[in-house]
């Protein structure tokens, strides 16, 4: 057998041994690799149970832990990030995201409540 051929079968058999370490190291720990999608939903009118207040019809909720407070929001299908508590307004401010403040928004009913949705809210948090 040639000097290339052996180092080729050397290199193929190192390719192999590494992809297989690998893949048994991402087996192992799949369990410790979040979702980075866990702590948000998709809401919608029809099937949203308590008052919707939303000049919507649906739109993703989302609760980010922000220390002890939980930060939760609405995003529309238009791109804007309503904070819908206080938390959410502080988290936004402070890491300069944007979020629009729900009581000037166009996006919330006048006469609406948004208690149901901020509860729905956090029960997405995750610790």
């Amino acid at each position: 057998m040639s000097k290339l051929k052996y180092h080729l079968l050397i290199a193929a058999a190192l390719v192999v041994a590494l992809t297989v370490a690998a893949m048994t190291i991402i087996i192992m720990n799949i369990g410790e690799i979040s979702d980075p999608y866990v702590n948000e939903g998709l809401i919608d009118k029809e099937s949203f149970e308590g008052e919707w207040p939303f000049t919507v019809e649906k739109g993703v909720l989302r609760c980010d832990s922000a220390g002890q407070d939980k930060a939760v929001s609405f995003n529309t299908a238009d791109g804007l990030i309503y904070a819908l508590n206080d938390a959410a307004e502080t988290y936004s401010s402070k890491n300069s995201l944007g979020w629009q403040p729900i009581n000037t928004a166009s996006i919330k009913s006048t006469d609406s409540n948004i208690d149901d949705v901020i509860k729905s809210g956090l029960t997405l948090c995750i610790e």
